[in-house]
């Protein structure tokens, strides 16, 4: 019997920020999925909040952005 990798869970990223980084480097969805490696759709789906993104894609878009995988993610507001 083979031994299967544990699933990671998808990771929540902020997808206002991960549109506005895209946009400021002049990628389109297309542009950018092709170089991180993962369809348009998963792309625009990312972008929409529906999905997540397996940490091995967050990392690829970060670097494809030119930012950190903490650019990227959602982070707790705290109160004031």
């Amino acid at each position: 019997m083979s031994e299967s990798k544990p699933r990671r869970r998808p990771v929540k990223v902020n997808a206002e920020r991960l549109w506005l980084l895209r946009v400021e480097q002049g990628l389109s969805q297309v542009q950018l999925a092709g170089r991180v490696g993962v369809s348009k759709k998963h792309i625009s789906n990312i972008e929409a909040g529906r999905v997540g993104a397996s940490p091995e894609v967050l990392r690829r878009i970060a670097a494809t952005l030119g930012c950190t995988v903490a650019d990227l993610l959602i982070t707790p507001q705290v109160a004031a």
